[in-house]
Order: structure tokens, then sequence, then C-alpha cells
């Protein structure tokens, strides 16, 4: 059984990854499930090398070890391509020419997240320069997650017809992330809170490559002093920079945990062990 370490390569990593690591595994453990890594650097725009080489520096300084050779997004549009004539074999998706001020301009003052009413669904665009959605029908996905409970989730009414590659070719999150999951036979998907909006549309997904649904467990997360989710885009404090101004893994640890003395990666993984599930 197999589950995954998949930071986004946007940023250099911080405690709230320390934290999720923790999480994920203590979780492995617990399970006996090994854990693959993934870099998600399908993301041309705010990609950095520096980033993708700070990873591995912190996380061998961490003490972490994931099983396996590295996966790179960068280096998988064959199989992204393969994946998305799949679903238009099937007839799953279409072709939409919207800019998002467009959109945002046809927004419902309550919606939480940018909303797609299916305006070009009929419209037969090409494929190529045009943002390419997935069709999503009127209807609930229920699910259980393994920390959360049993969740209800309608993407009919949450995003619409979602994006899987936008006008300038780019793969997104959503489908980079389930097409990544199959090929790595990933059987448990245990990532932050804050993801579990996506749960929905990402089965969507899974049921439309006839692939198998794995575990899904959702934990709780890092916030700052001021409630800010520890994150790239508030601009936490990276692990790189706690290495340079001289602070320990075990102090790193104790910092992610919010305890006050040093704790060792082992000790950390047995403290997480009490509290997950």
């Amino acid at each position: 059984m197999l589950t995954r370490f998949a930071p986004s390569i946007t940023g250099f990593i911080h405690l709230g990854h320390v934290y999720h690591l923790l999480v994920l595994f203590s979780l492995s453990k617990k399970l006996d499930l090994s854990v693959l890594l993934r870099a998600e650097d399908h993301d041309k725009q705010r990609f950095k090398q520096e980033y993708l080489e700070s990873l591995f520096v912190d996380l061998k300084f961490l003490g972490i070890k994931c099983k396996g050779p590295t996966v790179y997004q960068s280096c998988s549009k064959k199989y992204y391509d393969d994946c998305l004539d799949f679903l238009i074999r099937k007839n799953l998706v279409y072709a939409c020419k919207c800019s998002r001020s467009e959109i945002l301009s046809n927004q419902h003052l309550n919606k939480s997240e940018l909303h797609y009413s299916g305006k070009c669904k009929n419209k037969n665009l090409p494929f190529e320069g045009n943002t390419i959605r997935f069709k999503v029908e009127d209807k609930k996905i229920c699910f259980k997650d393994l920390i959360l409970g049993h969740q209800t989730q309608n993407p009919f009414f949450q995003c619409g017809d979602f994006s899987i590659r936008d006008k300038l070719g780019n793969y997104t999150y959503q489908f980079v992330c389930v097409c990544d999951d199959i090929r790595q036979k990933i059987t448990h998907v245990i990532r932050g809170e804050d993801i579990l909006e996506s749960t929905a549309r990402q089965i969507l997904l899974y049921r439309a490559f006839e692939a198998p649904i794995p575990n899904f467990f959702h934990h709780s997360l890092l916030y700052d002093k001021n409630g800010n989710k520890l994150c790239k885009t508030n601009k936490s404090e990276s692990i790189s920079e706690m290495i340079k101004n001289g602070i320990s893994s075990d102090e790193i640890f104790a910092k992610a945990l919010n305890l006050e003395n040093p704790i060792s990666l082992s000790r950390a993984y047995d403290y997480m062990d009490k509290g997950i599930m």
C-alpha cells in the first residue's frame, strides 16, 4: 500500500509541511504504507530550481526519507497528454474561451470559489489555444474521510465544469494530482484539510479514468499567531531559513508540534500517533 509526499515546488517548505510530514509518516507507520516522493513542479510560472534543490536539502536535514525514485511532473507532459486524450475519446471534456474576468463577472456573491456556468459547453471550440474543462453533472458525491468522517460534496455547485488545462497548455492541479496518483498506484491520500473541497471533483476524475479511488485522510493545519494558515502565499518562515539560523531538527519538530522542548523525529512520530485517529 502506498501514499505520497507531494509538495508543490512554488516556494520553500515551511513548518506546515513539517507538520504534514509528521502526520503522513505517523499514519504510514500505523497503516504499513510506503511513502513516495512527488515533485509537483508543473507550475512553470512559479517554479524555481532553488525551491527544488532546497526541498531535498531540507528533507535530508530533517532525517526524512521517502521510498523509490522521485516523480517530476515537469517531465510528464506525454503522460498527461495521453490521459487527456482518453477523456477526449470518452467525450468528457470540452474547450472554453471564457476569460477569468468574464467568469468573475457572472459569479454569485455567496460563492466561495470560482464557479463556471458551462457557457462554452456546446460550442465545439478547438482544444488548442483554449481552456479545457471537465464536464460535471449535478450529482452528490459521498465519501468517507478517515479522519473527518462522512462527507458529501457536489462539484456542480462548488465549481461547475472545472479546468484541467489552461489556454497556454498548462495542466491544472486537479488533473495532474489524479493522473499521478493513478500511475504511482497511490492507495491512501493524506493531506491537509484545505484540500478537502477538491476531493469530490478528483473522485469524478478517478471514475472517468476507470481507476480505483484511494482512501482519503484530511488533517488539521498549522496557523500563525494571527490566525493565518502557514503557507507559501503568506510567506511563512521557511525550513531552509531556520537551518541557516542554526535551529536544530529537534527544535523544528517541536515548533511544528507547538511544544516547548525539542523532540526527536521518532518521538515526534509517536506523539502524533496518539492524536491523529
